[in-house]
């Protein structure tokens, strides 16, 4: 073999034809000139450090079972983090950084084997806390009780330009990993990291990705200052990535099985509650609208603003801690902009208009996240620990959410009733609070298409029919308080609901018959 290419073996039995019979069978291998093969963990991380291309040729563990702490260490490198550290230099702090384990400079090529990183993401000292990976960074802090999470420690890192990542499965920890006394629990991710984060040009195809706390993440631009004063000091088209995640299955993450965001956003000055700044101006001057269709088929908004471009194809997303898909915007409320007279130790500057994103769907996509109200738990969003009552608002209950307005007009059908068990279908989550002008382009999609639903945070304040909560009631603080947090603007939900052909019902048959995964190949 002389270049890149798949090649294919076929044997066949001579004395088939004795018996009427053609009887033969093949396997298809990739093999690419220059590449290096890999079998064991030491080949893997040597050839990946140095930048080359990489076929698999058996499955690996990262690491090492049972490693001292000293060999843990060395078993991982550190970068500094991508994600705004706004709240780190405010305190004095230099940029923090996160851990990956690998990272993929150039191609790889799975073979269909698999790459585990548990004995690494999953050690933990005698008293079952993390030895390495112990959690995300934070985007904000609150007196030690409260916490908003930002970049998370990483498995696989793709840093590479155009790197293609094909048929492999990447597993942020083991499957066993995810249960305790033999009971499945999506929280045992809570510190596995993030296990494949692209922060380059890639193409991801016919791989299984799984087990992290995120199992995707895709955030173009360049964090190294991550809030600017104007969109003018960005060069968007050199900073942006382009993202192809094709035939691929994604399953089991703690918060989102893919999350989409940027690096960089737009200061806020903290007028009109933290969002009347920063907003993304057209070419003559006037303003783009958050969640405005017409965005979709704006070049001018595409080229000056779009940091992240990421296509979803032909691909399986199942079981989700939170929802299938995110889509994140930067906080933006009056209190991270020192202007709600609420000062909370620094937290200033903080308030920002992201720069957009854009997801297409193409094709089959099917969002197999169907569960029931009680597994949808968003309590990582804002971690939270012995908070005191003037701080209760700091709580995020996104099934509180969907519960407050669920059988209101317009919203019939979002939470349906399966063996008298509340069920819901957390498809897309555009989420922050701040303007949010990404958007989602389903042009491509076969598959069935979503509703969609605007949300604010507002609404927590009020009961289901409406009426606002007592001033005591820890919802009310929620509905009135963490928008001077979060920002003013609306959540946007993209699910199915109880009239959709894709249903709880049609979800179980699809696994149960052995369909559910069964994607068309890139």
């Amino acid at each position: 073999m002389l270049s890149t290419g798949n090649v294919t073996f076929t044997a066949r039995w001579i004395y088939g034809s004795y018996f009427g019979e053609n009887v033969r069978t093949s396997i298809t291998l990739t093999a690419v000139d220059g590449a290096v093969n890999c079998s064991t963990y030491e080949e893997l991380r040597a050839s990946t450090e140095a930048g080359k291309a990489v076929v698999l040729t058996g499955d690996i563990m990262l690491g090492k079972k049972d490693a001292t702490n000293s060999e843990l260490e060395s078993f991982a490198t550190k970068i500094p983090t991508t994600y705004d550290w706004t709240y780190y230099k405010n305190q004095g702090l230099e940029r923090p950084s996160v851990y990956y384990l690998i990272n993929f400079k150039n191609d790889l090529y799975g073979n269909g084997f698999e790459i585990n990183g548990d004995y690494i993401t999953r050690a933990t000292d005698a008293t079952g806390n993390p030895r390495l990976f112990k959690g995300p960074l934070d985007f904000v802090q609150a007196r030690g009780m409260a916490s908003v999470k930002a970049q998370d420690n990483i498995v696989f890192l793709v840093s590479g330009n155009n790197v293609t990542i094909n048929n492999v499965s990447l597993k942020g920890c083991s499957d066993e990993s995810l249960y305790s006394d033999g009971v499945f629990d999506l929280s045992l991710l809570n510190y596995v990291g993030t296990t494949l984060d692209i922060a380059s040009n890639a193409v991801v195809k016919n791989c299984r990705i799984s087990n992290g706390r995120t199992c995707i993440r895709a955030y173009g631009g360049d964090g190294a200052k991550p809030i600017v004063d104007s969109a003018s000091e960005v060069d968007v088209q050199k900073e942006r990535i382009t993202v192809s995640i094709e035939s691929s299955i994604i399953t089991m993450a703690r918060e989102f099985l893919l999350k989409v965001g940027s690096n960089r956003s737009i200061k806020n000055n903290g007028n009109n509650n933290g969002v009347n700044e920063g907003k993304l101006k057209k070419a003559d001057g006037s303003f783009y609208k958050p969640y405005d269709y017409s965005n979709n088929t704006d070049q001018y908004f595409y080229d000056n603003y779009v940091m992240t471009d990421v296509t979803l194809k032909n691909s399986v997303l199942a079981n989700s801690g939170i929802f299938a898909i995110g889509m994140e915007t930067h906080f933006a409320g009056v209190m991270l902009a020192g202007t709600g007279g609420i000062d909370i130790e620094h937290w200033e500057n903080l308030a920002a208009t992201s720069f957009p994103s854009v997801l297409r769907m193409e094709g089959d996509v099917r969002l197999l996240d169907w569960k029931k109200m009680a597994n949808v738990d968003s309590s990582t969003l804002i971690e939270t620990s012995n908070l005191t009552e003037g701080l209760q608002f700091l709580k995020l209950d996104i099934a509180e959410m969907l519960s407050s307005f669920s059988g209101t007009k317009g919203y019939e059908g979002i939470i349906d009733t399966v063996d008298n068990e509340l069920c819901v279908h957390s498809g897309i989550a555009m989420y922050g609070g701040g303007h949010n002008y990404s958007y989602v382009d389903f042009t491509n999609m076969t598959s069935e298409m979503f509703a969609d639903y605007n949300v604010n945070l507002t609404i927590l304040a009020k009961d289901k029919d409406g009426n606002t909560r007592p001033s005591d009631d820890p919802l009310y603080l929620q509905g009135t308080m963490l928008p001077m947090a979060a920002g003013i603007c609306d959540f946007k939900f993209y699910m199915y609901n109880s009239d959709s052909i894709l249903s709880f019902e049609k979800q179980q048959d699809l696994i149960d018959s052995n369909e559910a995964y069964v994607v068309v190949p890139a």
